[in-house]
């Protein structure tokens, strides 16, 4: 596979036999696609999640289980699922499809239907989460992005956009 801006075609030949270039391939669970983009992984993560909150539908339904039970369920149970081996880049409609997902699961847990055209707003004002399904998902990469910055080495210089010296004089002050 070749990831670039633009279709290409690679020859490889390995021991006289033409290796097949593929467009995607699974490895380890996680997709990889032509244009490195993690959209198809979303997509994929949040229908298996979507099965198990659908494979759940009993503890939903249950009356003697109260909200904070089942929102803990929600949290251990589906999120892990949803989120199990991947570090998902959410950039766009990517964010758009965890947040509309986390919010089919909080309708479902509080059995709440269509019609009632409840808004987004006060469902989350009724079930309070400590943390937001999107917050998890960023969670690692701003991790790793502290942990970057913590290293004195050219990444951090990177990173910062810094130049160690001093500007000769004349010169307008670094923005």
């Amino acid at each position: 596979m070749a990831v670039t801006a633009q279709k290409q075609h690679i020859h490889i030949t390995r021991q006289g036999c033409k290796l097949e270039q593929v467009e995607r391939f699974k490895y380890l669970g996680a997709i990889f696609t032509e244009r490195a983009d993690s959209s198809e992984e979303i997509r994929t993560r949040l229908g298996m999640a979507r099965g198990v909150i659908q494979s759940l539908t009993p503890l939903w339904k249950d009356r003697s289980l109260c909200k904070y039970l089942k929102l803990r369920l929600l949290t251990s149970l589906v999120w892990s699922v949803g989120l199990y081996g991947c570090v998902l880049d959410a950039k766009g409609s990517g964010q758009k499809r965890i947040e509309g997902f986390e919010m089919t699961a909080y309708g479902r847990l509080l059995r709440v239907s269509c019609i009632e055209h409840r808004t987004n707003a006060s469902i989350l004002e009724e079930l309070q989460p400590s943390i937001r399904l999107l917050d998890i998902v960023r969670k690692p990469k701003l991790q790793y992005f502290g942990h970057v910055l913590h290293t004195k080495n050219l990444c951090t210089h990177i990173v910062e956009s810094r130049i160690d010296g001093i500007r000769p004089c004349g010169r307008p002050t670094r923005k």
